[in-house]
């Protein structure tokens, strides 16, 4: 049991690893529409308005346009479901290119990605020995050795 709950521990970290990885990039390489991570000064990050959400050290959104002074992000405020779907509110920020420390494009990371299928691969598995070994090997009125697992695929009636 122990190394169940271990090894669903160990899935459900490498299921978190994300499919995506941020790359150091150049702001003049980035096309509009790309997903990006703008590092700003403390200054430029303590100006921004209270409803931007906004990490400690950078901005997180899609560039939407480059100026020679600024650039224009469109980044998530909130997100809305209506029955199945979710959609993302999203604003547009002006950052200033002088308060710009770095930039980082999304890219996808294959690896990652394989990460992440891997440990739900497991994360599945171990749920599913977690439920066997849950159901034991039958109860008393079942034959011996009569094992639970099997499911018939076809049977032919004999009379």
């Amino acid at each position: 049991m122990q190394v169940l709950k271990k090894t669903l521990a160990l899935a459900a970290v490498v299921s978190a690893a994300g499919c995506y990885t941020y790359i150091p990039t150049e702001l003049s390489t980035v096309p509009a529409g790309q997903e990006v991570r703008v590092y700003m000064s403390r200054l430029a990050l303590a100006a921004l308005p209270e409803d931007i959400p906004a990490n400690d050290l950078y901005l997180r959104g899609s560039l939407t346009a480059q100026a020679d002074d600024s650039l224009t992000i469109r980044v998530p405020i909130t997100s809305r479901q209506q029955g199945l779907s979710v959609s993302e509110i999203r604003q547009d920020v002006r950052v200033p290119t002088a308060e710009i420390v770095a930039v980082q494009r999304r890219e996808f990371s294959t690896g990652r990605t394989a990460l992440a299928i891997g440990g739900a691969a497991v994360g599945a598995g171990a749920i599913i020995a977690l439920i066997f070994e849950a159901v034991g090997g039958g109860g008393p009125g079942d034959p011996p050795g009569d094992d639970l697992s099997r499911v018939p695929l076809f049977s032919i009636p004999l009379r």
